[in-house]
């Protein structure tokens, strides 16, 4: 068809030309019109009457589109609906629409506790819907402006993509002084030792002194920096910490779980400094190892618990709450490794560098911004450097590692035999 428009004869008298084109952008589906034209499925009366299959047979799949085609082709049906929507219509018809109704609908029944047969609560029968036309007015009515305003796009939230990112990692805990206190206390309830407790006020101190060196003009009544923290107890107690020595330059504290510490699963609570874990899961350290050693480890998932990628996929779904918060300075209280899932995620980094990349030390701060590469404003960068250890479960693949170095240094020898035979 040239004219992209059919004349409805319902009513002789009144002549209705519906542009389905016009419709399928009012409704904000302009995306289907070539699928409606192609298929034939141009007049009033075809699309008005529309059924799922009819939509999935001219190639629309995507469910939440069907459904809602379904309820605009049911909109279609009642005359309300219809004269208040010319758009849908040629200019010419839209004159007529106000003068008279051409689609002969039956006047809407009023549906009542004390109509014939069963009802509930609201006086509707139990097999009707919602958008019935055998509705009373006043629910219709209801139910139109209800649909009028689910199909209006949300307004997208607005990034803030300017948030000062503080990242701080807890304190020294009592079980970086006495691995073996893992075996009695679980991670998640492992207490700050007293020197952690000095690292995470002398934190305070400096995010406080960071705060008045930059910000020394603010107006406070405007400032607000927020602490998120891991709701493991060593980090809270940092985090509290933290506020009472930065005083109001701290605003509040929050709590996520996503920012826990990675989950070792079954080797939770086991030495690995002292070989337990050989000694009481080495079918599940053998599959570890071999994982971590041709995988790496940044894949290798702990049986039962979390692999690298884990923590960063779960650090990851932070960020955009965090943009939202509408608050330009958020210190981030965690762990070592959620800490470098954080930046990794932040800045798009590799997993090379995750895995190239120490963990911070204890009450470390580090700073982040959109437009400035991450770096530590305490402590100075050398003597950060010299507490800096690998990570903990290093311990878990050392032996891997030192076979395959042996069986290097093995080929190595033999190659040079086989040279000086030659």
């Amino acid at each position: 068809m040239n004219k992209l428009t059919t004349t409805n004869t319902t009513n002789n008298s009144v002549g209705i030309e519906f542009d389905v084109r016009q419709w399928l952008r009012t409704i904000g589906m302009a995306d289907y019109i070539p699928n409606f034209i192609d298929n034939g499925y141009t007049s009033f009366k075809v699309c008005s009457n529309l059924e799922s299959q009819d939509l999935r047979e001219m190639g629309i799949t995507m469910l939440g589109h069907i459904k809602e085609l379904l309820l605009h082709s049911q909109d279609l049906r009642s005359s309300s609906v219809v004269l208040n929507n010319p758009k849908y219509f040629s200019l010419a018809s839209a004159q007529n629409l106000k003068k008279s109704s051409p689609f002969n609908l039956p006047p809407p029944i009023t549906v009542t506790s004390s109509s014939p047969g069963h009802h509930n609560q609201l006086g509707v029968s139990p097999g009707a819907s919602p958008r019935d036309l055998n509705l009373n007015r006043e629910k219709r009515q209801l139910t139109e402006s209800y649909h009028k305003r689910a199909i209006l796009k949300p307004k997208e939230p607005e990034r803030n993509d300017n948030i000062e990112f503080l990242l701080v990692r807890h304190g020294e805990s009592e079980a970086n002084v006495d691995s073996n206190l893992y075996s009695t206390v679980a991670d998640h309830a492992v207490k700050l030792s007293s020197k952690g407790e000095q690292q995470a006020s002398d934190a305070g101190d400096q995010i406080k002194r960071y705060f008045e060196q930059t910000y020394g003009n603010v107006d406070k009544s405007k400032w607000k920096c927020r602490i998120w923290t891991s709701t493991y107890k060593r980090a809270r107690q940092t985090a509290q910490f933290i506020k009472e020595a930065a005083g109001d330059w701290v605003t509040d504290i929050k709590e996520s779980i996503f920012l826990v510490e990675q989950q070792f699963g079954l080797f939770e609570g086991v030495n690995w400094a002292n070989g337990s874990v050989d000694e009481i899961f080495p079918q599940e350290l053998k599959h570890y190892n071999k994982c971590a050693t041709f995988g790496g480890r940044f894949w290798a998932r702990v049986p039962m618990g979390e692999s690298r990628f884990d923590v960063c996929r779960r650090v990851y779904h932070t960020l955009q709450p965090l943009r939202e918060d509408n608050i330009d300075h958020v210190i981030i209280v965690s762990h070592g490794v959620t800490l470098r899932a954080f930046v990794m995620c932040y800045f798009n980094k590799t997993p090379e560098w995750f895995e190239e990349e120490p963990n911070p030390t204890n009450c470390s701060i580090k700073l982040i911004t959109k437009n400035k590469e991450e770096s530590y404003i305490w402590p100075r960068e050398e003597e950060r450097k010299k507490e800096t250890v690998p990570d903990s479960d290093l311990l878990l693949i050392k032996d891997q590692l030192n076979q395959l170095n042996e069986r290097i240094q093995f080929l190595s020898t033999k190659l040079n035999a086989s040279k000086e035979l030659q």
